[in-house]
């Protein structure tokens, strides 16, 4: 341990940290020919149009070489190469991207409001600034420079697990949400604004950033929220919720489309795995509306096709969801990346048709393409191969090579290792103890990744899930693993799925006699 924290301490930059960042020296960095703001937001409106109609080597093109004309030209190019790296999420990717991040940040900190060190950390707590004196253009270098720190937070948390590494990212977190905070304050108290559009988009920023942090906060343990809040972070859903909202309504700005994004990136998908969400009409009419000016300014390309994939998955209609998701699948996103939402959703759609060969195949995509989470990439493509009744050798041989790799793919942040790898890793341990061999490992993770609760009330898609089922409880109670050490957890493991399909199939007094049966076991 000391070993681990005397290297931290030897790696740890503290040139990098976020104390004089207010102040740093940014005079090596280039002054271009002046851009007027209002023709900057659009330009950086169009690199985003650009980037969501997967054109991203035509958006770098447009920004790149003029990156330091204004505060959104370097917050375009900052966001674009952010994007670019934690996509492809290789190491060097990364570090080019911090190093592009950190000198458009130091190019928007000498755009911002000088104040003195005096102004900064004394008179503030007791006079509010003059915000009417701020130029417009500082206003918005406020903005632009809280989203670099949130770019450059991303990029160290994506680098390295080192504690000092989560330090330097949660300091600059924290300086974010200050920088945000200050952008409130002008919002509230500037009284004169030369452009109407120019207010709009200060708005949706403000908008943008409080729902985020409001929604993300929410959303984490209440433990951690609670402390959290204590250091000062708001932390409430609805809250959250009714900014991204007043963002979104606000469609002609840059950040407008940030806040539609992160709206239908909740309702579609990140609460699926926190909750259990109604699922019904509404919810389907209010993600079209969320989805409308994507709909409206992008051509038919990868994200309208993964977007109507994900709707259609929810309905239950899986053939139509496959094929919005084929479609984008077979488009290359950038330099060469590879849909990875629509490849790692046709998994779980071939596991719930019984197609396992194809889902394990798209999986082999992901561990081939893909460094999200090789760790549980690997997992899943071995429960689907182990449930095969008639595998060849040579998928016996990829079986027990992915589950092999589950644990050289395990990461750690900060000693711990995320929970779903961690629950993986468990499992393949269970696997080689019992002699290469899980039940119903497939739909054991349908289940624990939620994907089981978007087949509630479709019988047709159910049924032949409860064959398979009834086949491994008659196996667990008859067959070689009658007498295994952990017989009992599998059986109830079973026991316990079965139920959960008759609940969802409409027969609750019959799945409550399969629950009472595990609880009693």
């Amino acid at each position: 341990m000391a070993e681990t924290l005397t290297a931290d301490f030897d790696n740890f930059d503290l040139e990098d940290s976020d104390a004089d960042e207010d102040y740093e020296d940014v005079s090596e960095t280039p002054l271009a020919s002046e851009v007027d703001l209002l023709s900057a937001v659009k330009i950086a409106r169009e690199v985003t149009l650009l980037v969501l109609n997967n054109k991203q080597n035509e958006a770098v093109d447009k920004i790149e070489p003029f990156w330091n004309h204004s505060v959104y030209h370097a917050l375009a190019h900052a966001a674009l190469n952010t994007a670019l790296a934690l996509m492809k999420f290789e190491k060097e990717d990364l570090l080019n991207a911090m190093d592009i991040v950190k000198e458009c940040s130091s190019f928007v900190n000498r755009r911002r409001h000088k104040s003195s060190f005096t102004n900064n950390m004394v008179t503030k707590m007791v006079i509010r600034p003059n915000y009417d004196t701020y130029s417009e253009e500082e206003c918005h270098a406020e903005l632009c420079y809280a989203d670099m720190l949130i770019f450059r937070a991303l990029l160290t948390f994506a680098q390295e697990g080192s504690l000092f590494s989560y330090l330097r990212g949660g300091l600059k977190i924290r300086r974010a949400h200050q920088v945000y905070k200050e952008c409130e304050e002008i919002l509230e108290h500037r009284s004169k604004w030369n452009d109407e559009h120019l207010k709009r988009e200060f708005e949706s920023g403000a908008d943008a950033a409080a729902g985020a942090f409001n929604l993300i906060i929410s959303s984490l343990p209440p433990r951690l929220a609670k402390f959290l809040q204590f250091l000062g972070f708001d932390g409430d859903r609805d809250v959250g919720l009714q900014r991204l909202s007043n963002g979104h309504k606000k469609r002609d700005t840059v950040r407008g489309f940030m806040c539609s994004g992160a709206l239908l990136a909740h309702t579609c998908a990140i609460r699926f795995f926190l909750t259990y969400p109604l699922v019904d009409d509404n919810m389907f009419i209010y993600c079209e509306q969320l989805f409308e000016p994507f709909r409206k300014e992008i051509s038919e390309g990868p994200l309208v096709h993964t977007f109507d994939g994900r709707i259609n998955f929810m309905k239950g209609k899986l053939q139509e969801s496959l094929d919005h998701y084929t479609s984008a699948k077979n488009t290359i996103i950038g330099d060469g990346m590879i849909n990875v939402i629509a490849v790692f959703e046709m998994s779980w759609i071939y596991i719930v048709l019984g197609d396992l060969r194809k889902a394990a195949d798209h999986m082999e995509i992901l561990c081939q393409n893909c460094n999200w989470s090789k760790c549980l990439f690997h997992y899943v493509k071995a429960c689907a191969l182990s449930m095969l009744p008639d595998r060849t050798p040579d998928e016996e041989e990829q079986m027990l090579f992915c589950m092999r790799e589950v644990p050289k793919h395990l990461r750690r942040y900060l000693g711990r290792s995320l929970p779903v790898e961690k629950y993986c890793f468990r499992r393949a341990e269970r696997f080689f103890a019992q002699d290469n061999w899980l039940p119903l490992p497939a739909y054991e993770m349908l289940y624990a990744s939620n994907y089981f609760y978007l087949l509630k009330g479709k019988v047709d898609l159910l049924e032949p899930i409860m064959v398979q089922i009834d086949r491994a409880i008659i196996d667990l109670q008859e067959g070689p693993h009658k007498d295994s050490v952990w017989h009992v957890d599998n059986y109830c493991l079973a026991l316990f799925l079965k139920g959960l399909c008759l609940a969802y199939m409409g027969y609750p007094l019959s799945a409550e006699e399969y629950f009472l049966e595990v609880i009693q076991k």
